[in-house]
Parts: C-alpha cells; structure tokens; sequence
C-alpha cells in the first residue's frame, strides 16, 4: 500500500438532514448512511448537494470523503486509488480503500457508539445528546454510491473480501 504525499492530512464532509434528531418516528430503523464518493474532479460538497433531498427524504446521513489531490499534472482534481483510474492516487498507490473503511466509516462510527454510551449519563436535554440517544441502539446501514472515479472505487469496495458487514450495498 502506499502513503500519502507530504504527509497531507485527509477529511470528510457529514450531513445530518433536518429531522434528523427531532423525528422520533423512524428510531426503530437502522441508521441510514449514505457513503457518497466524488468523481475525478469532484469534491465533498457536490456528493452532498447531489444528495441532500433523498437524504432528507430517508432521514439518512450522507458522509463523503475527500479524495486525493493530484499534482504531478498540475490539475489538483481530487481522485481515488480505483486500480485504472485517475491521477496520483493510482501513480502513488494511496491506500483510499483504508482511509474510507477505516479512517472515515470506522472513525465516524466509532464516534457514534461512544459519544452514544457517554450520553446516556448525560441529563443535558441540547440536540446533541438527543442525536446521541437515538444512535445508541441503531445498526448502522451503509450503502455506498459513486460517479466515475468515485463509482470505480465503489464497486472495489462492494467486490473486497474485507467489506465490513455495515456495508449493506454498492450502486456505483
């Protein structure tokens, strides 16, 4: 696997619909995440706008990564590691499947489950605690999504005999 250049730091973006903490009526569903990956050239904020209205439709998160800058053409499109397809990422083997299982998704859920077992001794009646309180007992459900670029990297992570078992579809 490869390494980032220059020790760059990676992000994502979430988005929380509105309802999302007020409406009790879904809470015995999963927790619906929509994992959106950006096409070569795209970014976060595109995957968000893309999505919002099924979001808020589902009352599902969307979480989208950040894909790698490319420089060596002097582009800077951001893009992922998907084996054929596009830019640095693939010239310097970036491990984007790693960041996106581990350093987005296990992150991100991870944050949930704690904060979720911290909030449950926390009398505070604040949006976040009650956000926390209803992820507590929630499975979480991820479906992954993506254009291009960012749908090659998909189906990669639909087809990984490692996918997580919160991976419950791929549409690239």
């Amino acid at each position: 696997t490869g390494e980032d250049n220059d020790d760059e730091s990676r992000s994502f973006t979430v988005y929380l619909p509105p309802n999302f903490c007020t409406d009790g009526t879904s809470s015995s569903l999963p927790l619906r995440i929509l994992l959106a990956i950006h096409g070569f050239g795209g970014n976060s904020m595109q995957e968000i706008k893309k999505w919002q209205d099924v979001a808020d439709s589902l009352d599902a998160i969307i979480i989208a990564p950040v894909g790698t800058e490319t420089k060596t053409t002097g582009t800077h499109k951001l893009g992922w590691n998907a084996i054929d397809c596009c830019g640095d990422p693939v010239l310097n083997e970036i491990d984007d499947m790693d960041f996106v299982m581990n350093g987005v998704m296990e992150v991100f859920l991870n944050e949930v489950i704690n904060s979720s077992s911290n909030s449950s001794s926390n009398s505070s009646n604040n949006s976040s605690s009650s956000m926390n309180s209803r992820w507590k007992n929630m499975q979480p459900h991820v479906i992954a999504t993506g254009f291009s670029n960012g749908g090659f990297f998909t189906s990669l992570m639909g087809l990984s005999n490692d996918r997580p078992n919160w991976l419950v579809g791929v549409i690239p």
